[in-house]
């Protein structure tokens, strides 16, 4: 779902209110994030229907009947005048690949690590490289690729793709395994564990819509302040429950947290509106595909990595000491992100070779955001 709604707002919503529309959706992505560990906390608290964990499922039930009944009513209907042809190979190729890698990184530390999860980890890349060969082969002949060759020439897409990757590999495996350690390793309930990303969520949003409204004046110094503001909050994060230990954790975290939300709060709304503020009409479906595809593998590898870190260090040191060690990896994923994000606001700056067809809109405008 998430790329038809990416880029029905690149296809419908006029180029003067994009740059809002796509503010509105970070915000929105972001803050649903957040709000989802609160919400699972009081499901697993409630234990509905003595379910346990498996109530959390029932979340996607109102929601899709809602989004149902109110997409069904208010989305307009769309046409193009050319039919659009499914990569079959392509997909395949793209599908294959990435499960070549994500597999051994969500199960090969509790496998231990053995010779097949490293041998799928290397076979990814041919095979990665190997769909990006059949990729160009089928648009040099006019074909539609699932992954438009195109779109990664372009230097603000992909950098733009960079800094969501570095921010949800960041985020991914902050959330993650902050709610491990205050639930296994502090003793929380799901409720009060969930209750810790409340000051997170509430001022996430008070960044975000301050955020917004700065972009237009300040342009991409706004997420690169945020990033700043992230990158402090694991610092201190990490030096508190370094030195504090799990005595400390709960005043510690409500402040972090609080301040992490404001951070990301900035970021948010410029988060996607960078990769897609460029796209023509036309590719808006495979540039939001590539988004959410790149989003989604990002923090899958950030919970593996940052995730890791941490039960490494936890086998030899208490929760507190491991959850700082993971911080730092967090951190190092935040410092990545603000340097791609400068780098980003320089290559919009730079001008830009005329392109075959005018682009929905032009790259100065996204400075201007």
């Amino acid at each position: 779902m998430v790329p038809q709604v990416l880029a029905l707002i690149t296809t419908v919503v006029p180029a003067e209110s994009r740059p809002r529309a796509l503010a509105w959706f970070g915000v929105t992505g972001g803050l649903s994030g957040v709000c989802g560990q609160l919400l699972g906390g009081v499901l697993l608290d409630g234990d509905l229907f003595g379910l346990g964990w498996r109530a959390v499922f029932l979340v996607n039930l109102p929601v899709g009947l809602i989004v149902l009944a109110v997409a069904t009513a208010v989305l307009p209907r769309t046409a193009t005048g050319r039919r659009p042809a499914l990569d079959g190979t392509g997909v395949l190729a793209i599908a294959g690949s990435l499960a070549l890698a994500l597999v051994p990184l969500v199960l090969g530390r509790e496998a231990g690590w053995p010779l097949w999860a490293w041998a799928m980890l290397a076979a990814a890349v041919p095979a990665f490289l190997a769909a990006l060969h059949w990729e160009r082969r089928l648009a040099a002949r006019g074909g539609q690729p699932l992954l438009d060759p195109e779109l990664l020439r372009g230097r603000v897409f992909r950098t733009g793709l960079a800094v969501n990757a570095a921010f949800m590999a960041c985020f991914a495996g902050f959330v993650f395994v902050i709610s491990l350690t205050v639930q296994t390793g502090f003793g929380y309930s799901p409720l009060r564990s969930g209750l810790v990303f409340t000051p997170m969520a509430v001022l996430a949003m008070v960044g975000s819509l301050t955020g917004k409204r700065l972009l237009p004046r300040y342009g991409l110094r706004v997420p690169v302040a945020g990033g700043a503001i992230t990158a402090l909050s694991l610092l201190l994060t990490a030096l508190a429950l370094q030195t504090g230990g799990a005595h400390h954790a709960l005043p510690v975290l409500l402040t972090t947290m609080g301040l992490m939300g404001i951070g990301n709060g900035l970021v948010l709304p410029s988060l996607v509106g960078a990769p897609m503020a460029g796209i023509a009409p036309e590719r808006a479906g495979t540039a939001s595909g590539t988004l959410s595809t790149t989003q989604q593998f990002a923090s899958v590898t950030g919970v593996t990595v940052i995730g890791g870190s941490y039960f490494a260090v936890l086998d030899h040191h208490d929760p507190a000491t491991a959850a700082a060690a993971a911080c730092w990896l967090a951190l190092a994923a935040a410092l990545a992100m603000i340097g791609l994000t400068v780098r980003l606001s320089r290559v919009t700056a730079a001008p830009a070779p005329a392109p075959a067809a005018a682009p929905s809109a032009p790259l100065p405008a996204l400075a201007r955001q």
